[in-house]
């Protein structure tokens, strides 16, 4: 960031103010569009009333990378907040994100099971569950607040109108039974001892630590590993059972077949 830079607030007045200039300036509908998620998803990222800062930006940066956010979707959001920056006078602003790596690693099952025992070993029992829920549930680190109570009784995270995380049942009974030991009844699972979700930031640092102290490769264990680790084997799992189940749907189309013959004659 420039020297010059000072903090400030992030309020949705200065945000208006500075969508209306691009358009002024002959921005196209979706890259407005774009600003405006981006720079609304970084209030949302910032605590009340916390301002602005070279330091809160890189720890959003940071909190994007280990939520997956693909170096691309990160580049996008960064030179939305670049923008206004500039908007706001400044002139070297945000670090953009380095080329992205062609591959991201992932760790085995083998060695998820070494981390995870490892972590239950260490008697922390919601940092033990949080690394449970990013290998088992198609989550990141920022729609970790939605793994609520309600969603553990569904079965289920609404994450979005279009996209559902299913909680496997033994996790769900798990976390359940860590709420109910900690007197969580609705929320969150997972919250600090103010009640409020556990911050972000913090959950990457812990599991970063956690894997070091372990003798692991903390680049496999950050929360978008294990999340890419979740996907692999939910995928690997639904190709292994395609063949059975275009065998059931044969079997259901040649059963109506016999039924319609039987009908017509």
């Amino acid at each position: 960031m420039d020297a010059t830079f000072e903090p400030f607030r992030l309020t949705q007045e200065l945000l208006t103010s500075f969508l209306q200039s691009q358009i002024a300036k002959g921005c196209k509908r979706e890259t407005i569009r774009k600003y405006r998620t981006a720079l609304e998803q970084l209030m949302e990222f910032l605590p009340p009333g916390q301002e602005l800062t070279p330091e809160a930006l890189e720890e959003w940066r940071a909190c994007l990378k280990d939520s997956g956010y693909s170096n691309s979707s990160i580049q996008t959001r960064i030179s939305a907040v670049n923008s206004l920056l500039r908007f706001q006078g400044y002139g070297l602003v945000a670090r953009e994100p380095a080329q992205e790596k062609t591959s991201m690693p992932v760790p085995t099952r083998e060695e998820y099971i070494q981390f995870l025992s490892f972590v239950k070993k260490s008697g922390r029992e919601s940092d033990y569950l949080i690394v449970k829920v990013f290998a088992s549930v198609d989550l990141t680190v920022s729609e970790l607040s939605l793994l609520t109570v309600e969603a553990c009784h569904q079965g289920y995270v609404r994450v979005t109108q279009k996209r559902t995380a299913v909680i496997p049942t033994g996790l769900c009974r798990e976390l359940l039974a860590y709420a109910g030991r900690n007197a969580i009844h609705s929320g969150p699972v997972f919250i600090t001892r103010s009640g409020q979700p556990v911050d972000r930031t913090n959950v990457v640092h812990v599991i970063h630590d956690l894997a070091v102290s372990a003798g692991l490769e903390p680049e496999k264990f950050c929360p978008s590993a294990l999340r890419r680790m979740c996907q692999a084997t939910w995928s690997d799992v639904q190709e292994k059972l395609m063949p059975l189940c275009l065998q059931a749907y044969n079997n259901l189309l040649d059963t109506e077949q016999a039924m319609l013959s039987a009908r017509t004659g």
